[in-house]
């Protein structure tokens, strides 16, 4: 049986409160011959891309961090084995009190149905129970809701599948304290575990259900040590054709607001517009013709109007680039670069965009490809050209290319997050305001053009300034909000400076 504790945070100082440093020190002071192991992101990503490197890109495409750490939980477990807990988790008995030793794997019901990842047991590395889990994760890697991608959903689903090879623990075991408790949650947090243990005899482990999964962790996917061996670049100048659609002329206005404006030397670009509606002057062809989910011939045929160019860089029109990063991705010994849709799906993903080496596509050319992209892998393999999946080309705009991260692409489908994302990734904020809102922490980034963000998470929309201390934040993806400025940091939030607040429901500003 493997006597190793398996905890994790984003780095090496754990969360602050409500999470308490005596949940964490209960596994050791009770567990004293068992092994515990402390997992920040940095160890995690080392970890991935070292024991399930063909997994790893798909890792790093998640778009949130909890999915990130919920797929490495799994995978852990597979590969050493041991107990996982959350840091909201304290143990009351010693573990080889209760936990079974049978070669299977072991979780609870969290009380609402599903399989709860937040705690679980794997007595060896090697059960039968995780053979398929990497698939199972890749099927999902598109899902945009957490519990269906990776969390207790998926879990649940995954084990139905393979419940022969698991076997619940009574829920009373680990999961005494109903979620929904929240006066009984704040009473409990407060007492020491020997007291706790007297209340929930039965009871082997407790959590006080601090929703660790959604407490922000860094959004960007940390990357493995620099001592790993470098990627090699390809210096040859890259050309992008830009796929256009019926009506889709703002589109291509907007990128000649924004990425295209100001291009490295060796990056060029044509915009391919549809038949019948007129190229635009960059591309000199008003027949070529982009059909969703197909390659048009003539995007191949731009090598003969490039020559000096070593690479082809394929993108939809809602396809927001950063240029100066593909020479970064163009690599020699491939032919072939795109996102995890290479792996999730066997195809490239033109909202991602992808790269195409200048032998790629005239092989593509002399067999007369014109079929759709989910063909290209197959011939591919078929005439021995390489491929590799790389997470900084994104489909979605769940993750978004910035200062702090790496990502060459993202997609949009309106232009006003297509001229957000490239305030943000060049401009500085005007002034940032640290917000309280029911349903979460963070640091709002405000930016001149009228666009703000979330500072860790990534959501964003466009401001305005109301007077009075309130601002209207029209968010692109959820309703619209207004805040106040508050002079008094809430709760759990101190040294704020300017803190705002989400107004109470009969006072939502209106437009």
């Amino acid at each position: 049986m493997v006597r190793i504790i398996h905890q994790t945070w984003t780095s090496a100082s754990p969360p602050d409160p409500p999470f308490r440093t005596d949940w964490i020190e209960s596994w050791k002071r009770l567990n004293p011959s068992w092994r515990y192991e402390y997992w920040t992101d940095e160890r995690m990503a080392a970890f991935v891309a070292r024991e399930f490197p063909a997994f790893f890109p798909v890792w790093c495409s998640y778009p949130k961090a909890i999915m990130r750490v919920d797929a490495w939980r799994y995978l852990v477990l597979k590969r050493v084995g041991g107990l996982y807990a959350d840091l909201d988790f304290a143990c009351l008995m010693a573990l080889d009190c209760w936990l079974p030793s049978s070669g299977l794997f072991h979780c609870a019901d969290q009380g609402d149905g599903f399989w709860g990842n937040a705690f679980m047991w794997a007595p060896s590395p090697g059960l039968k129970f995780f053979d398929g889990i990497e698939a199972a994760l890749m099927k999902r890697a598109e899902e945009g809701d957490v519990l269906k991608a990776t969390g207790p959903e998926f879990l649940t689903d995954y084990g139905y599948e393979n419940d022969r090879h698991a076997a619940l623990l009574p829920s009373p075991r680990v999961y005494p304290l109903a979620h929904w408790d929240h006066d009984r949650k704040r009473q409990l947090a407060r007492m020491p575990p020997e007291a706790i243990l007297e209340l929930f005899p039965r009871a082997g482990a407790i959590t006080f259900w601090c929703n660790s999964w959604s407490v922000q962790r860094n959004s960007v996917p940390p990357q493995p040590s620099p001592s790993a061996k470098p990627e090699k670049h390809n210096p040859a100048k890259i050309h992008v054709a830009v796929l256009g659609t019926p009506g889709s002329r703002l589109l291509r206005a907007v990128a000649r607001e924004t990425w295209t404006l100001e291009l490295p030397p060796e990056i060029t670009y044509t915009f391919c517009a549809e038949a019948g509606e007129g190229a635009d002057d960059e591309s000199g062809n008003p027949d070529d013709k982009s059909v969703a989910g197909l390659l048009p011939t003539s995007v191949l045929e731009l090598r003969h109007r490039h020559p000096e160019a070593g690479w082809i860089f394929i993108c939809s029109e809602e396809t927001y680039l950063v240029p100066e990063r593909l020479e970064e991705l163009a690599d020699p010994d491939f032919g072939l670069v795109g996102s995890p849709s290479l792996l999730t799906k066997g195809r490239p993903c033109l909202r991602a965009g992808f790269l195409l080496s200048r032998r790629a596509a005239v092989i593509l050319a002399q067999r007369g490809f014109s079929g759709p992209l989910s063909d290209i892998l197959p011939l591919f393999k078929e005439a021995g050209i390489r491929w590799k999946a790389t997470h900084r080309l994104r489909p979605d705009a769940q993750l978004i290319p910035d200062q702090n991260n790496d990502l060459a692409s993202a997609c949009f489908s309106e232009t006003q997050r297509l001229k957000a994302i490239h305030t943000f990734l060049y401009d500085d904020p005007l002034w940032t305001a640290r917000a309280a809102h029911h349903d979460w922490r963070d640091d709002l980034e405000f930016y001149e053009g009228g666009y703000f963000r979330k500072k860790n998470h990534g959501s964003f929309g466009e401001w305005r300034d109301e007077g009075h201390g309130a601002i209207y934040l029209d968010w692109f993806d959820w309703a619209p909000e207004a805040f106040i400025a508050v002079s008094q940091s809430p709760t759990g939030f101190p040294d704020a400076g300017l803190v705002v607040h989400e107004l109470a429901a009969g006072e939502v500003l209106r437009r």
